[in-house]
């Protein structure tokens, strides 16, 4: 009732005192800040579920992260970010992960330079390794699939809203698979920051193209 008012503050004294809080309750709090124009809040409260050890169901969460992705996307095209790669790059990916796909065609179209993001990845040493999708797909659909795992979109939001100097925190309920490690090497060596992933064996400090785990 009270996420139905636009009383949030009260609605956040609520969902604080519920105990024990399921998906339903994470996905209409996320739901709520992003339908009263709060993205940057409704990102912080997503990462909050994320650090728990509960496993967001994708077809609950969709309708949220979509909400989310557009109020991110009305924010980037206000402040004249669609020219910034991985800005973009994160965009795509947000609206492939929420099976948006037109929306996702449109903003790769107007990237003006998009052949340069999977050639700066490759040539900073990262290339797909499709062996970690178990699905019987073809080559290119593997691809697609790799690049919609949640720790990628997590850093990618991390990078969309980083100040450039902060690490980047990323908490993940399973272990990392290896090409988002590869990946996530290359992202803080192209980036500049630190990047923290702790997945289910340990924490991963990526800086510099390389991980404090030295790929074990």
């Amino acid at each position: 009732h009270h996420l139905h008012a636009g009383n949030l503050h009260y609605a956040r004294q609520v969902f604080d005192g519920i105990p024990e809080r399921d998906l339903r309750a994470w996905t209409l709090f996320i739901s709520a800040h992003t339908q009263h124009g709060f993205p940057r809040k409704a990102l912080e409260i997503y990462s909050q579920l994320l650090a728990r050890n509960l496993k967001p169901d994708r077809w609950l969460l969709l309708s949220a992260e979509l909400r989310l992705g557009r109020e991110v996307h009305g924010f980037v095209v206000r402040n004249a970010m669609e020219g910034n790669l991985f800005v973009s790059s994160a965009l795509v990916n947000l609206y492939a992960s929420c099976l948006s796909l037109r929306q996702a065609q449109l903003v790769f179209d107007n990237m003006s330079r998009r052949d340069n993001v999977s050639w700066n990845m490759k040539l900073a040493g990262y290339q797909p390794n499709t062996d970690f999708v178990l699905q019987d797909i073809c080559q290119e659909e593997k691809v697609e699939t790799l690049c919609n795992h949640s720790e990628k979109l997590a850093v990618a939001f991390g990078i969309l809203n980083s100040n450039g100097e902060s690490p980047i925190r990323v908490f993940k309920n399973l272990r990392i698979c290896g090409d988002c490690h590869n990946a996530i090497k290359v992202m803080a060596k192209i980036v500049g920051i630190q990047i923290i992933v702790r997945d289910s064996l340990r924490f991963h400090h990526f800086e510099n193209g390389c991980c404090s785990c030295r790929d074990f």
